[in-house]
């Protein structure tokens, strides 16, 4: 029997059905990242970057020191980086930090600053906050140069933790301020609606639980997140 391949083109997502046994191994087909920030800043490199939602994290943005870390570290490597986020208190620290940064909604019909087009659109946890991702991904072709890729990383509700969750308590665990939740199969629909091409799908890991490092090799459906790499059909 042929090896399968350590990487696989997003697009046979589009074809997957729920209870398809010879697509079981699509999924195991998508490699795992160790660490999804040294894989963004790896690839962030000597490109020009936005980084949509730069704020970060809740307690970040509480912490009136704090800067958002995936964003300063962009900030050594790229060409240039310009932040876009709708939290205007973490975009004036951002600002009084000394870092580029667009106080806008995603979703909204906004632009980077004026003739401002870019190599790469970063979005980590951020499509399952938005009310409308398809307008997202919309501005997103807007803002890349010819050749640009958007790399959108989000929790997956698929998540072991989540099951487990269920189990002892009766419920997962939702942040309060997600509108939706995405899966794989879901992320490659949503970007086919909205003309892109689904490059590249890698899984999340490893976890800080053991039981779930053991299971993964098998499943890694029960990964906690993953990273979708997609580029417009039109470019």
């Amino acid at each position: 029997m042929a090896a399968v391949p350590r990487t696989c083109d997003g697009e046979v997502l589009l074809h997957y059905r729920s209870g398809r046994h010879r697509f079981d191994r699509v999924f195991h087909r998508f490699p795992t990242l160790a660490s999804l920030t040294r894989y963004l800043v790896a690839e962030s490199r000597g490109k020009r970057v936005l980084n949509v939602g730069c704020v970060g994290a809740r307690r970040q943005r509480e912490d009136t020191c704090a800067v958002n870390e995936l964003h300063r570290e962009l900030a050594d490597v790229c060409a240039s980086l310009v932040g876009l986020d709708c939290d205007e208190r973490g975009v004036d620290l951002l600002r009084r930090a000394g870092f580029e940064v667009v106080c806008a909604d995603a979703c909204s019909p906004v632009a980077p600053p004026e003739g401002t087009q870019f190599d790469l659109v970063i979005a980590i946890h951020l499509i399952e906050h938005l009310c409308n991702p398809g307008l997202f991904l919309q501005n997103v072709k807007r803002w890349l140069l010819p050749g640009g890729r958007v790399m959108v990383a989000t929790e997956n509700p698929f998540f072991l933790n989540q099951t487990l969750k269920v189990l002892k308590y009766g419920s997962p665990m939702i942040h309060e301020e997600h509108t939706c939740l995405f899966d794989p199969v879901t992320i490659a629909r949503l970007f086919s609606l909205n003309d892109f091409a689904l490059k590249e799908l890698f899984w999340i890991g490893p976890s800080r639980r053991r039981l779930q490092n053991l299971l993964l090799p098998f499943r890694p459906y029960w990964s906690q997140e993953f990273l979708a790499v997609g580029a417009p059909r039109d470019r």
